[in-house]
C-alpha cells in the first residue's frame, strides 16, 4: 500500500540526521532531481538518498538551502557514493554546495559499460537488466520545483536511489571477477576533479560552431564576442545560446558593425537583439578595431588531409571489432577527442600512447599494442568469408 507521505527531510536538523547515518554505510546512492532548462546554472529540487542500512528519502533543497551538512558526506573518502550517469548530478552538487570536494563516486552507468550492458544505458534499464525490476515512469517530465510535491512524485523520485545499492554490489562484482575494476576507476578518475566541470571561454571559442570557418581576420573580435556572451549569460543565469547563437556571433564577427543600423542588417537576426545589445556589440567592434586582443586563442583551419577519412575509417572497423571482443562500446575504448588526436599525432611506441592526455592505462591493457601497430603498419584488417573481418599482422 503506497504511504499518505513517502519520506522528506525539510529540516536542518533532518539533514544533519540523516548525514550521520550515512556515515556509518559502506555505499550511498545519490541522485538529484533539477531543472537546467533556459538556465545557466540549474536550479536544483531533490536530493535523493538510499543505502544499504537507509530506506530511500529525499531532501528538500528549497526548504533546506544550506547542504554544507551534505558536503561532509561527500567528501568522505571511506563512504562510495553511487550515482548513475553522475556528471550533471556531481556538477549541480558542486555549485549549490560552494567549496565541497566530492571523493569516491561509482558511476553505475560507466560500470555497466565496462560489462557489455551498453553505452549510456539508462538507469530504467539498467534496473530492469540487473534488478529485474521495472519502475514506473509517468512522473519522468515532472516540475520538481512545484510545492507541495504529491507523494506520487516523491515515490518516483526515491526509485532512482531504490535499486542503486543492489546494482552496485552486482556491478563492483562483475568488475572485479573479469578483472575490469581498474580499468573502470582509470575511467572514472576525472570524475570527481572540479576542473571537469569548468568551461574556460578558450574552451568555448574554440567550441563555437561554424568558427573553423571565419577567417582568421575575424578572430579577435568572435573571441570578445564569445567572453561579452559567457559573462553576461553568468550575470543573467541564462544559456549562452539564449544571448546569441553560435552561428549569430560568427556573423557578427564577419560585419563588425560599427553601428547599430549596420547590425540591424544582419539577416536571421532575432526580435529585439539590436535594441537589447547593439550598443554594446558596437563598442566591442570599436574596441577590437582599435585594440585588437592579444590573447585570441587559435582556431586550426578545416583539415585538408584527404586520406584522413580514410584512416579514421579504418580505425573505427578496428574499435567496432574490439567493441565486440571485449563487449566495450567503441566510444568509452576511444573517445572522439581522443581519436581526433590520435589521427593528428599517431602514437609511435606504447610509451608515446600512455603519455597522451586522455588515455588512462586501461586503454593501453585493452587497445594498447594493436592500435600502435595499426597506426605503424604492423596490423592489417582484412575481410574473411567465415570470420568477416579479422586482424592479421604484417611483416
Amino acid at each position: 500500500m503506497t504511504p499518505a507521505q513517502p519520506p522528506l527531510i525539510d529540516t536542518p536538523e533532518g539533514l544533519s540526521e540523516l548525514v550521520e547515518r550515512c556515515l556509518l554505510e559502506k555505499a550511498v546512492a545519490l541522485d538529484t532531481e533539477f531543472h537546467g532548462e533556459k538556465r545557466y546554472w540549474p536550479d536544483l529540487y531533490l536530493v535523493q538518498i538510499s543505502g544499504a542500512g537507509i530506506s530511500p528519502v529525499a531532501v528538500d533543497p528549497l526548504a533546506v538551502p544550506d547542504l554544507s551538512a551534505l558536503g561532509r558526506l561527500l567528501e568522505n573518502p571511506g563512504v562510495v557514493k553511487v550515482i548513475h550517469s553522475a556528471r550533471n548530478d556531481i556538477g549541480v552538487l558542486l555549485h549549490h554546495i560552494p567549496g565541497v570536494s566530492i571523493r569516491n563516486v561509482f558511476d553505475t552507468q560507466i560500470a555497466a559499460a565496462f560489462l557489455g550492458y551498453g553505452e549510456q544505458m539508462s538507469l530504467a534499464n539498467l534496473v530492469k537488466s540487473v534488478c529485474k525490476a521495472k519502475p514506473p515512469k509517468q512522473y519522468s517530465m515532472s516540475d520538481w520545483s512545484a510545492r507541495p510535491l504529491s507523494p506520487d512524485q516523491v515515490l518516483y523520485a526515491l526509485d532512482d536511489v531504490r535499486y542503486l545499492p543492489d546494482i552496485y554490489e552486482k556491478l563492483s562484482t562483475q568488475l572485479e571477477r573479469k578483472g575490469r575494476m581498474q580499468w573502470f576507476l582509470d575511467e572514472s578518475a576525472g570524475l570527481t576533479d572540479s576542473a571537469t566541470y569548468l568551461t574556460s571561454p578558450e574552451d568555448q571559442f574554440r567550441r563555437t560552431r561554424s568558427a573553423d570557418k571565419v577567417k582568421p581576420q575575424h578572430h579577435h573580435l568572435l573571441w570578445m564576442l564569445v567572453i561579452w556572451r559567457e559573462e553576461l549569460a553568468r550575470s543573467l543565469n541564462r544559456p549562452r545560446q539564449f544571448i546569441a547563437q553560435d552561428s549569430l556571433l560568427c556573423r557578427i564577427a564577419i560585419l563588425a558593425p560599427s553601428t547599430t543600423e549596420d547590425l540591424s542588417l544582419l539577416r536571421g537576426l532575432p526580435g529585439g537583439f539590436t535594441e537589447k545589445y547593439g550598443t554594446e556589440i558596437v563598442r566591442l567592434t570599436t574596441e577590437c578595431s582599435l585594440d585588437p586582443p592579444t590573447n585570441t586563442p587559435h582556431i586550426d583551419p578545416p583539415d585538408q588531409d584527404w586520406g584522413r577519412s580514410a584512416r579514421k575509417d579504418i580505425l573505427r572497423i578496428f574499435l567496432k571489432k574490439k567493441s565486440a571482443e571485449l563487449k566495450i562500446s567503441p566510444t568509452v575504448l576511444l573517445p572522439k577527442d581522443t581519436m581526433e588526436r590520435l589521427l593528428d599525432d599517431p602514437p609511435k611506441s606504447i610509451e608515446d600512447l600512455q603519455g597522451m592526455a586522455g588515455v588512462p592505462g586501461w586503454r593501453k591493457d585493452a587497445l594498447g599494442e594493436e592500435l600502435v601497430d595499426l597506426f605503424n603498419g604492423r596490423l592489417g584488417l582484412v575481410l574473411s568469408k567465415s570470420r568477416g573481418i579479422k586482424m592479421v599482422r604484417i611483416r
